[in-house]
């Protein structure tokens, strides 16, 4: 994770063990969260427009897109294609979600909460407005859970925001 270098490993056959799959590179910078998407698909409910096998990496300065991460096959070159999805902002350890209810990949920077959607070529959605140091981020159904440390009394609060209605509740 230090060095940007993400490894991924692969179950060969159960209690044999695992086998290095592929090398995924940020570049030289600090991993601060990985997001594999639990997709519609991998749900049962309708067919999705993202690949049920992508992986999402952050660091403090990116966020990056790898649509599909499995192998081609036995004896052939696996090429691992990125999008960045932002190239010069990123978030802090666990201030990263895949909301599957819209299909976009949230982000929770001191300034706000970022959407980002994989099947857009720019993303310049107005973020959501909440500024505080942002402590977590989840999404659950259509709400993301927002943790912020409050100010001026230091206290963590959680908010809900509904991702459908796009308001605080």
């Amino acid at each position: 994770f230090a060095d940007g270098d993400l490894i991924v490993f692969e179950v060969v056959e159960p209690n044999m063990g695992l086998r290095k799959h592929c090398e995924l590179s940020l570049s030289s910078r600090l991993v601060t969260n990985l997001i594999f998407p639990k997709t519609k698909e991998s749900q049962n409910l309708t067919s999705p427009t993202i690949n049920p096998n992508a992986l999402f990496a952050t660091a403090q300065d990116i966020v990056v897109y790898f649509p599909r991460i499995l192998c081609n096959g036995v004896g052939t070159q696996n090429i691992y294609h990125k999008k960045v999805l932002d190239s010069e902002h990123g978030c802090d350890q666990g201030c990263a979600a895949y909301s599957s209810s819209i299909q976009k990949f949230c982000i929770a920077r001191i300034d706000g909460i970022y959407l980002y959607d994989i099947n857009q070529e720019e993303n310049e959605e107005v973020p959501l407005i909440m500024i505080g140091e942002k402590q977590g981020l989840a999404a659950v159904g259509r709400y993301l859970f927002i943790a912020c440390r409050h100010e001026k009394s230091r206290r963590v609060e959680v908010y809900a925001y509904d991702l459908e209605r796009k308001r605080v509740t």
